[in-house]
């Protein structure tokens, strides 16, 4: 919570004065990397404590879908970046080496998103809760 703006803040500060270099980006890529393992153990851990509980929730399944698009995102970002940096990812006559990953992280976060995520989603957030209780309350508006 408290690491992200602070470096959101330091990386504005390093852009203004033309200080943004190689060095700073794999720096805070790697802090930003490590905050974020250690929330997602510090989540997991307390799930573990209170797993009988939310049970019923599907409270695991709905963390697996919400992190995997974040850290399938994260990670392939990084990857990108790596391919350019070693121009394996390259400009064209139309596109830069950024816009060119860009748009291949694009289209990979569709794929995922279409056949690996979305089926996923459909069952960590069922709608059947809703429909039961949109039933009931049809019920309560009958009376």
């Amino acid at each position: 919570v408290y690491i992200r703006p602070v470096i959101s803040i330091f990386c504005l500060y390093l852009c203004i004065t033309d200080k943004y270099t190689n060095f700073w980006y794999w720096t805070i890529t790697i802090i930003l990397n490590l905050s974020i393992t250690l929330a997602v153990t510090a989540l997991i851990m307390f799930y573990h404590a209170f797993e009988h509980e939310l049970a019923e929730h599907r409270a695991l399944a709905k963390f697996l879908c919400i992190k995997g698009v974040v850290f399938f995102a994260f990670w392939q970002g990084i990857i990108l970046q790596v391919l350019e940096h070693y121009e394996i990812v390259h400009a064209d006559r139309w596109y830069t080496e950024e816009q060119v990953a860009e748009a291949i992280q694009n289209l990979l976060v569709c794929i995922e998103m279409g056949l690996l995520f979305a089926p996923v989603h459909s069952y960590a957030f069922p709608y059947s809760p809703y429909e039961e209780q949109k039933k009931k309350n049809d019920k309560k508006k009958d009376k």
